[in-house]
């Protein structure tokens, strides 16, 4: 189920970038073990521009699985701005 949320959030990112953040809310909540899920969560409330909630998400990531580096980069990024 989280994968095909996922699926969901990509295919409607391009068009429909609030539907995009609710499908990727519910991978993130349906499989929080896996860090791919919250991610992409917190880029797409980026594109939203929701830096607030995104750089939240992104924190959590790091403080959980700070091997993840993707979550790091883009934390960074947010923080200083670029996008």
């Amino acid at each position: 189920m989280a994968q095909a949320a996922y699926n969901l959030c990509i295919i409607t990112s391009k068009d429909r970038i609030s539907e995009a953040v609710t499908w990727c809310r519910k991978a993130a909540e349906l499989r929080p073990q896996e860090p791919k899920y919250a991610y992409t969560l917190a880029f797409y409330l980026n594109q939203k521009g929701d830096r607030d909630e995104a750089t939240r998400a992104l924190t959590e990531i790091v403080k959980k699985y700070p091997e993840y580096k993707d979550a790091e980069m883009l934390l960074q990024e947010i923080s200083s701005g670029k996008q």
